[in-house]
């Protein structure tokens, strides 16, 4: 893997921890996460794979879906018991509709594995884009008329999501379908970089402010007065704005942080612990919301034990939001979210692959 875009892994997984817990790596670079690891799983997409796409998909299925529908039942297993034992008040209790159709629907059931639901989407993404690319490429050319199509697709996700077809349409399928619509154009955007373009982008240094510019831009002139250029893709929802600014939002976000990787690609030695996160952005993702709440169920213990007195802890949030954080002593306790949420998936992660070695040894 390129040690620049194992970096940009590592500062993408990063943003999304940070975001959870209350915090930003730069505020005026919002929205550029997801579509960036779509971006990324296009970089390095080979063609090859169009020889049989069925083979790529079983491959997928099998690296993605099989992964992720194991977190989910072990997530759904520990929230349901919870809900039993009435120690929080969150989540679905696990069931055959909560389990296999909420999942690909939009994957929050469990809410200690909500972050899941992007999974999903992307391996439907990946085939989805296969299936387009092998069907494309036996008869155009041209790159232009396939880069043209997919905009209009992310174009029309945005407007859509802004009338409401998600919540308007049942069964409930608008929601994975507009979130394919408007991924895909991210992933080919990757390829294309990757085989087309990455060799005449140079690390120059004014490239940094061009983002900012951009964003500033956009949110000066393109948001209908609001001033708001974020968005959310988990459940699809924008802003006032254009329909073209989340697409330009997030191409910026990328831009910048892949030359922010650049750099730190050249200078960090390639055994440094960034380079560990970058190869360990999956179960991060999986596991960082327990953390989180691990680390506030032992503020919980050491309030009701008087070891300190905690009378900022709201239990009722504790309760209720896998958001809450503990209010006191900020951005310090943010950042004990950020740590937590991190070192302890990697915790959990190496204990899991050393016992999936011991029982495969036996």
């Amino acid at each position: 893997m390129s040690y620049k875009m194992n970096v940009l892994k590592a500062l993408g997984i990063i943003s999304m921890v940070m975001t959870h817990a209350g915090e930003s790596l730069v505020k005026y670079l919002p929205g550029w996460r997801m579509p960036m690891f779509v971006f990324l799983s296009g970089y390095f997409f080979n063609e090859k794979y169009l020889d049989n796409v069925w083979q790529y998909a079983c491959k997928k299925f099998k690296n993605l879906i099989v992964p992720m529908y194991g977190w989910h039942l072990f997530y759904g297993i520990v929230v349901t018991i919870l809900l039993s034992c009435g120690y929080v008040r969150f989540g679905t209790p696990l069931s055959l509709k909560s389990y296999f159709i909420t999942s690909v629907h939009h994957g929050h059931q469990y809410v200690f594995s909500l972050a899941l639901w992007f999974v999903a989407i992307l391996f439907l993404v990946q085939i989805s884009y296969a299936m387009i690319r092998k069907i494309y490429k036996n008869h155009i050319k041209s790159e232009i008329p396939m880069l043209i199509a997919l905009i209009t697709l992310n174009l029309g996700a945005v407007h859509i999501a802004k009338q409401g077809f998600h919540i308007k349409f049942t069964p409930p399928l608008m929601l994975p379908i507009e979130k394919i619509m408007f991924l895909l154009v991210f992933f080919y955007i990757g390829w294309l970089y990757k085989n087309k373009l990455e060799k005449h982008d140079e690390f120059k240094a004014w490239k940094l402010a061009l983002p900012f510019l951009v964003n500033l831009f956009l949110s000066a002139f393109c948001t209908k007065g609001t001033g708001h250029i974020g968005y959310t893709i988990s459940w699809m929802q924008f802003g006032k704005g254009y329909d073209f600014v989340p697409l330009l939002v997030s191409l910026s976000g990328i831009y910048f942080w892949m030359h922010i990787a650049d750099l730190i690609a050249r200078t960090v030695p390639r055994n440094d612990f960034i380079y560990t996160l970058g190869e360990s952005t999956f179960p991060i993702m999986v596991h960082h919301l327990f953390c989180f709440w691990l680390l506030n169920t032992f503020f919980l213990m050491l309030k009701e034990q008087g070891v300190f007195q905690m009378l900022f802890f709201n239990h009722e949030r504790y309760m209720t939001d896998i958001y809450y954080r503990v209010p006191r002593y900020q951005p310090l306790m943010d950042f004990a979210y950020v740590i937590v949420g991190i070192t302890g998936s990697l915790l959990i992660d190496w204990g899991y692959q050393t016992l999936k070695k011991k029982l495969i040894s036996k």
